[in-house]
This record gives C-alpha cells, sequence and structure tokens, in this order.
C-alpha cells in the first residue's frame, strides 16, 4: 500500500509539473504592439526581425517596414498597396498603377515594378529572389514566377489558380479542377496535385517540403499538413480554424474559440493558445519562432508580435517540480 501510495504520488508530480510547464508556457509569451495609430493596420509578414504590413495613411493603403526598431512607410502615393510578402530586407506587394494592380519589389532602397501588363496581378509572395503571383491571363487566373531576371508562367489551364507562396524552389497554390479547389506544387519543374477530394482547400503555404493549408471537413475549417509524403489533419474541432502559416515544424493560424478569432501554434506535436482576450486575432505568420499577427486593439486594427519560448526551459519547470517532490519524499 506504501509502495502503491509512493508512485501515485510520482504520477501527480509529473502531472503537476507538466501542468506549470504549460501554464508557464502559455505566461511566457511577451506580447508588443508594433503599431499603435488611429488607422487599421493588416496582413503582416514577417522575415527575421523585419515585419512588413499594409496600414491605411488617411487617403488609401501604403506598405510598411519595421526593421525590429523603427518604422518605415515604403510607399507614398495615390493608389492602393497591399499583401505585402518579405524575404529578408526584400518586400514585395501589389499596387494599383491606375488601370489595374501590378507586382512591385523593394530591395531594402529602391522599388521595382515587376509586371505592367493589362490585366490583373495579386497576392505576391517571396523567398530570396524568387517572386510568385496570381495573375489574369485573359481567360482566368494562374500562377507566374519571376526569378530575378525572367518570368515563368507555372500554370497554364482554363480555371483558376490562386494563393500561390513559395519556399525556395517549392512553389504551392490553390486551383481549381473543375470541381472544387485542390492543392498544388510545383518543385521547379513538375507540378503535384497534393489534395484530390470533395471539399474546397485554400491558401496553401509552405516551408521547405512541408505544406499547409485549411479545408471544410464537413463540419467546418481545419488545418492540414502535408511533409512531402503523407498528409496529418492538425485540427479536429467544432469550430473554424483557417488561414495557417509554417516555418519548419512550427505552424500557426487563428481559430474561433466560441467567443472570437485567437492565435494558435503548433509546435509538430502539441497546440498552444498564443492569443487569450476579448477582441478577435487574425492573419498569424512565423519565421522561425517569431510570430506576428493583426489584432483588434478596441478602436481598430493593429499588428503584434511575439516570440515562442524555448520548450527547454518549459520542461526543466516540469523537471523541478518532481524533483523537489522526490527529494521531500511527498509527492501526494
Amino acid at each position: 500500500m506504501t509502495k502503491q501510495h509512493s508512485w501515485t504520488g510520482v504520477a501527480k508530480a509529473v502531472a503537476l509539473g507538466l501542468a506549470l510547464a504549460v501554464a508557464s508556457q502559455t505566461d511566457a509569451y511577451t506580447i508588443t504592439q508594433i503599431t499603435d495609430n488611429a488607422t487599421n493596420d493588416y496582413d503582416p509578414k514577417i522575415s527575421g526581425s523585419n515585419i512588413a504590413w499594409y496600414g491605411h495613411d488617411g487617403n488609401d493603403e501604403e506598405i510598411y517596414l519595421w526593421d525590429g526598431s523603427t518604422t518605415t512607410q515604403l510607399t507614398d502615393n495615390e493608389s492602393h498597396d497591399w499583401e505585402p510578402s518579405i524575404s529578408g530586407s526584400n518586400v514585395v506587394w501589389s499596387g494599383d498603377d491606375g488601370n489595374d494592380f501590378e507586382i512591385y519589389s523593394w530591395d531594402g532602397s529602391s522599388a521595382t515594378q515587376i509586371t505592367d501588363n493589362e490585366t490583373g496581378d495579386y497576392s505576391a509572395m517571396i523567398s530570396g529572389n524568387n517572386i510568385v503571383w496570381s495573375g489574369y491571363d485573359g481567360n482566368d487566373y494562374e500562377i507566374y514566377l519571376w526569378d530575378g531576371s525572367t518570368t515563368i508562367q507555372i500554370t497554364d489551364n482554363e480555371t483558376d489558380d490562386g494563393y500561390p507562396a513559395i519556399s525556395g524552389s517549392n512553389v504551392v497554390w490553390s486551383g481549381d479542377d473543375g470541381n472544387d479547389r485542390e492543392i498544388y506544387l510545383w518543385d521547379g519543374s513538375t507540378t503535384t496535385q497534393i489534395t484530390d477530394n470533395m471539399t474546397d482547400d485554400w491558401q496553401p503555404e509552405t516551408s521547405g517540403s512541408n505544406v499547409v493549408w485549411w479545408s471544410h471537413d464537413g463540419n467546418d475549417e481545419e488545418i492540414y499538413l502535408w511533409d512531402g509524403s503523407t498528409t496529418t489533419q492538425i485540427t479536429n474541432n467544432a469550430s473554424s480554424d483557417r488561414r495557417p502559416v509554417i516555418s519548419g515544424n512550427n505552424v500557426v493560424w487563428y481559430g474561433d474559440d466560441g467567443s472570437d478569432y485567437e492565435i494558435y501554434l503548433w509546435d509538430g506535436s502539441a497546440t498552444t493558445q498564443i492569443t487569450d482576450n476579448a477582441m478577435s486575432d487574425a492573419a498569424p505568420t512565423i519565421w522561425g519562432s517569431n510570430i506576428v499577427w493583426e489584432g483588434w486593439d478596441g478602436g481598430d486594427t493593429e499588428i503584434y508580435f511575439t516570440t515562442v519560448p524555448e520548450p527547454t526551459m518549459l520542461s526543466l519547470l516540469a523537471a523541478g517540480t518532481l524533483l523537489a517532490c522526490l527529494k521531500r519524499r511527498r509527492c501526494h
């Protein structure tokens, strides 16, 4: 009876240590508000310590860059600029040239117009010097790649292809297969259809060979991961989860907690709720352990930042609790 009682105490200590680790993980997120103004700021993207977003300047939407300490307004014109993406100090976006939307790039000192045509180009994403976007070819939307000198048309079909993302030479997008939207991957030479089902699959993101997206599971929207060979459903709940972004094995998204939208992180094994407030948070993105998103501050939408705490420190908390318990021989 004594031995059984002792191991029951150990089990309780382990549970308590893990509980404290989880609690500390929740408490360990230090959230920094990057913007604080009277206008809306949307759709942040991050690379290292650099964060780009688009915000209203009182007249129209412009592109902004925060380098870790200072905010720089990259565009200042009379037309709309939006949908930024960033890689290092390189920023791309879609801007209105007075006729339609074109793709622009900023290299750290000056802006270059990448496209110049009579049709709309949207949803630019960048990785290194490679830029992808969705452009109208006169019939439907196709996926294009600019490698720093040449534009390549990746898709050429009779259905719409949109929401491209890029990691190195890998390009993913959501395309209509004639029945619904599926996820596709181009590795620089060959296109692979990753999904093949009866529901729409949306807004893929990629990191290396990993691809994430959101789709309806018959009940609500859930998050999915393809690791190069196998598809895993990351979320499975009774609420909507949307717009995942991946960096390595870390995946972030925004999900409905029953009251509003919050930011969540999956580290390859466990899910953590990053935000927990009474206002909606959305459009997260991640680079390594750095996460940014847009959130409502009660007056308008602002940009927020946090860093994922080191998991080793959380494990030490659990181990420390167990060790102290065993030393006292009072684990109950």
